[in-house]
């Protein structure tokens, strides 16, 4: 299906069987175009040239192969692309330099190998990068050096195998990154120690046997770390003990045999902590009685829960996420 699109007064029509209009819609003062599920397999955007009031452009969820983002050149107004779930084999960038309104780019969910991210240098404003799962071996970040807005960055369920982080040091606004699915045996997070607005981290899903977590002592607005469903033998919390907004520590699927949560016990914010499926026999969870937000905490039926306290806690006075395991946990009585 192809749309060929003929422009008057803001009002574009496609031609389709039925001949069915395509307008613009309004968003308080943005320029609004959707195509997204329409089943389109080429589209010809050449009519949009002149459309400079244009501010989001949609068309997710279609069946395109290849698109031709030159005639949005010297679209200056443009703020939003969204491009995901599509089959595009790959995009050239450099027709939207010019574009340097643009504060969402999403490329997720195509079957883009290489893809050159040097065009994002003119977008300053961008604040939200996706180009999760597409086929990628390697990424070159350098370019977003300049993007220093950006507050949410997507690299996940590609198959990336390493990954520099350095250019991500200055980008101090970042929320959010998302480096879970890929095929990282190691990764060096030291560059990221200046982020301290990071709230969402993912590393889950590559094949990680250790990770250093350092660089997140700085990271006090840290919410959320996912560091399951890879090979880690040992970890070590004590860098989260600074992480006082700390809600969910995700870690099940990994190889750990032991696992010390002492430092996290002024953490009082934590609400869930996943370990099942490692190699533990027993876990320490005399740290989470001082959690009163704990809600889940998910560990083997085999593995031993430990109290290691001078009185028993009573049921009533165990957080939430401890109660389900009150008959089983054994007292270890501190001298």
């Amino acid at each position: 299906m192809i749309y060929r699109m003929a422009f008057e007064k803001y009002i574009i029509t496609g031609k389709k069987s039925n001949d069915e209009p395509i307008s613009f819609t309004v968003r308080g003062n943005e320029y609004v175009l959707q195509l997204s599920e329409k089943d389109l397999k080429e589209i010809v955007l050449s009519v949009l040239a002149n459309v400079k009031k244009l501010m989001h452009l949609e068309l997710n969820k279609n069946s395109l192969t290849e698109i031709d983002l030159s005639p949005l050149t010297d679209l200056t107004n443009l703020n939003a692309l969204i491009l995901s779930n599509n089959q595009l084999a790959a995009i050239d960038l450099t027709n939207l330099q010019n574009c340097n309104k643009l504060t969402l780019l999403h490329l997720t969910n195509n079957n883009i190998r290489e893809l050159d991210l040097s065009p994002l240098q003119n977008f300053p404003n961008l604040e939200t990068l996706s180009i999760g799962g597409n086929p990628l071996t390697k990424i070159d970040l350098s370019p977003l050096t300049a993007c220093t807005k950006l507050q949410n960055l997507y690299l996940d369920n590609c198959q990336i195998e390493s990954i520099d982080l350095t250019p991500l040091s200055g980008l101090t606004n970042l929320q959010t990154l998302h480096l879970s699915g890929n095929r990282l045996t190691k990764v060096d997070l030291s560059p990221l120690s200046s982020l301290t607005k990071l709230q969402y981290f993912f590393l889950s899903g590559n094949q990680l046997t250790e990770v250093d977590l350092s660089p997140l002592a700085s990271w006090t607005n840290l919410e959320r770390l996912e560091l399951n469903k890879n090979s880690l033998k040992k970890l070590d919390l004590s860098p989260l003990a600074h992480c006082k907004n700390l809600r969910m520590l995700i870690l099940e699927n990994n190889q750990l045999s032991e696992l010390d949560l002492s430092p996290l016990k002024e953490n009082k914010k934590i609400t869930t902590v996943t370990l099942t499926n490692n190699k533990l026999k027993q876990i320490d969870v005399t740290p989470m009685l001082n959690w009163p937000e704990f809600l889940l905490l998910k560990v083997d039926e085999k593995v031993v829960p430990l109290i290691t306290s001078v009185d028993f806690p009573k049921k009533k006075k165990l957080p939430k996420g401890l109660q389900n395991y009150y008959k089983k946990l054994k007292h270890i009585t501190k001298a």
